[in-house]
């Protein structure tokens, strides 16, 4: 997984807003394909099961399989502006584009 310049940026922004450690990136089961994209502010330091990039975000070692080729970035486009996940191994998307799959093979 990696992280863009302008993705690392607004979360320090977001961080610093909240009075916040970091932020926690979790795969929550959601929606018709699978999983979706879960970002939560932490006030605690990481635990050992935590990988963590740009000593703000931390990922939990269960979900790397998952978001190994992963690239987040931030996008801003007319009148909206979010995190969005790049991600090579979906397989799918649900209809609404709000949960995705990863067809792995211990999946």
């Amino acid at each position: 997984m990696w992280i863009t310049i302008k993705a690392v940026e607004k979360l320090q922004q977001r961080i610093a807003a909240a009075n916040a450690c970091g932020v926690r990136l979790d795969l929550v089961q959601f929606g018709c394909s699978g999983y979706k994209y879960d970002l939560k502010f932490v006030d605690e330091e990481p635990t050992l099961n935590d990988v963590v990039y740009k000593k703000i975000l931390y990922v939990n070692q269960k979900h790397l399989p998952f978001l190994e080729q992963t690239r987040m970035d931030w996008e801003q486009a007319d009148l909206s502006e979010e995190f969005v996940f790049i991600n090579p191994l979906e397989t799918a998307r649900c209809g609404c584009g709000e949960s995705f799959y990863v067809g792995l093979k211990n999946d």
